[in-house]
């Protein structure tokens, strides 16, 4: 990607450090450190393995057509100059106005032609239309007469027509053993596409996990002045501190005016062993809400009457068998646990609703905690989802943002589905919003009534005027393709790093923060950054890059929505 620095300064500004290569291999080996790296992989098919193919619906220029795709717009660096606005990576021109007031990547239908000026083509609108839901399909397909047939895998076998499908298009894919995957939106039973997949043999398709992953780059801190971290948890190699070890031990939150000493003191730790697990530096400075572990201090070894919230997952394998996950989301800590056990069936019923549970707990060679089910109660019978239509107001309270949404003269709180901590999520320039919610009775957050909220969207549609219906996303649990192929559990890869190199990175100029139109869209900087490339024992590729620069120079907060180039 070229890189485009209209105010670069070529003067430098002062010199910075950065880690070792093998400093960067082990921030990439570490799973407990999710910032300062960003990972990308693909699969490398086997010999038996021929797909995907994949269709991008193209358009004639000079011709009245009506287009699906998602906007995305940036601000002119010249104040009295409009905004630019892409339908997904084509310019937007003619009649744009409002689109730049969208949501990033809102999904829109558009009417209009594709018209080529000086070289560049240009989508010329006409009328555009927010009100639309994107929809992807996956699963089977068959002619009948003229028409293509998606039937839709994900339980419903609901048959669609598909709108003026490929000429090259494969007939009568048989899912499970192959798979045709429809990106685009539903309308009267038909189809209307923007891009399809397809993939034969689809059990031969191989897959690889990879450690690592990635939340993206942490800010620039040039200011001289280092800012403290917040400690990551180390699973060190060769050490009696095993990843389950770890998860076993208790968990204490920083308070203000606490220290390494008196925290060390309080649970007759020494300091180094606090600092050693912690991976701290013995004159290191803590900050208040900071997570510590305290070594040898066992933590909680049962769950009795713990309230909290079901989350159920289902996954279909390419072979067409299910795959259930259950997962207890706990209110007081928000600890993630996977459930097992008999009869857990049992547990859709109350899938995202608040329960009181039962059982022992117990740890993986990942550290992942388990609770083995003995006994769930659900708290409240008759509790419905609801989806509420009222305003927003953005606020802090004691220092956390958080979001006031009003209704019926009611003035409640946003909390995140498992109602542990506020949802801050708003619709700036909105006067009307949405949320499908459910409304605990009693429950109350620094003096307020709470709402817990799975979903929201604007009530009008800024373009058009029109109201939206959002879309329900608690009435079923969706089966979703499962990410392990047809293995039965997740299974740790082998990795060959076969090169290793020093880049250098700038923010994609393409992202913004959506929830800010008004932030600086990325950092006006080139950074380095460790490259490493390799393949999986199963002949994925694996390619990820880690931030350079020593801690001393960065900020512990991730740049928003800024993807690197």
């Amino acid at each position: 990607m070229t890189v485009l620095m209209v105010s670069y300064d070529p003067n430098p500004i002062g010199s910075f450090g950065i880690i070792s290569a093998d400093e960067a291999l082990q921030i990439l080996l570490n799973d407990n450190i999710s910032a300062g790296k960003l990972e990308t992989s693909h699969s490398g098919p086997d010999e038996n393995f021929t797909g995907p193919q994949v269709w991008y619906h193209e358009y004639p220029n000079n011709q009245t057509v009506t287009v699906y795709g998602n906007v995305s717009s940036s601000k002119a660096v010249d104040p009295g100059k409009p905004a630019i606005v892409f339908l997904d990576s084509v310019q937007a021109a003619g009649n744009i106005n409002g689109m730049d007031a969208l949501e990033y990547y809102t999904f829109v239908q558009a009417t209009g032609q594709y018209i080529v000026e000086n070289g560049v083509r240009k989508f010329n609108v006409e009328a555009w239309d927010a009100n639309v839901q994107s929809a992807d399909v996956f699963g089977s397909a068959r002619r009948e007469g003229d028409q293509i047939i998606i039937i839709n895998e994900d339980g419903s076998n609901t048959e669609y027509v598909l709108i003026d499908p490929p000429a090259d298009l494969p007939l009568d894919v048989q899912y499970p053993e192959s798979q045709i995957t429809v990106g685009g939106v539903l309308a009267d039973g038909n189809l209307y596409w923007t891009y399809i997949d397809y993939i034969a043999g689809v059990s031969n398709m191989g897959g690889g996990g990879g450690g690592g992953g990635g939340l993206g780059f942490y800010q620039l801190n040039l200011s001289g002045t280092p800012i403290p971290f917040p400690t990551a948890t180390p699973v060190q190699s060769g050490s009696e501190y095993t990843a389950a070890k770890l998860a076993s031990f208790i968990r204490y939150t920083v308070q203000d005016g606490d220290t390494l000493g008196s925290i060390a003191s309080a649970y007759n730790v020494s300091i180094s062993e606090l600092c050693r697990v912690n991976n701290l530096s013995d004159n290191n400075v803590i900050g208040t809400g900071w997570v510590l572990i305290i070594p040898g201090v066992t933590g909680p070894t049962r769950l009795d009457g713990e309230e909290g919230t079901m989350q159920v997952q289902i996954f279909q394998k390419p072979d067409g068998r299910l795959r259930e996950a259950y997962t207890f989301i706990s209110k007081k800590d928000q600890i993630y646990y996977q459930v097992q056990g008999e009869n857990l069936k049992q547990l859709q019923d109350v899938a995202n609703r608040p329960i009181k549970i039962w059982g022992s707990i117990s740890y993986d060679g990942t550290g992942t905690p388990i609770i083995t089910l003995e006994k769930f109660e659900s708290l409240y019978h008759d509790l419905q989802f609801e989806v509420l239509t009222g305003t927003q107001q953005s606020i802090e309270i004691n220092g956390t943002n958080a979001v006031l949404f009003t209704t019926g003269g009611t003035t409640y709180i946003q909390m995140i589905s498992s109602g542990g901590y506020p949802d801050y999520s708003s619709y700036d320039g909105a006067d009307e919003v949405l949320l499908e919610v459910l409304r605990i009775p009693a429950e109350t957050y620094a003096g307020y009534p709470t709402v817990r909220v799975f979903n929201s969207g604007p009530a009008i549609n800024l373009a058009t005027g029109e109201r939206i219906e959002l879309p329900r996303t608690t009435d079923k649990i969706e089966v979703r393709p499962d990410p392990y192929g047809n293995a039965d559990e997740y299974v740790q890869p082998n990795v060959n790093i076969e090169r290793v190199e020093l880049v250098y990175l700038t923010n994609n100029p393409a992202y913004q923060d959506s929830n800010n139109p008004d932030a600086v869209t990325g950092q006006a900087y080139i950074q380095p950054a460790w490259h490493f490339q390799g393949h999986y024992a199963n002949g994925d590729v694996l390619d990820i890059v880690i931030q350079a620069l020593k801690q001393e120079f960065l900020l512990p907060e991730v740049v928003p929505n800024a993807g690197v180039r």
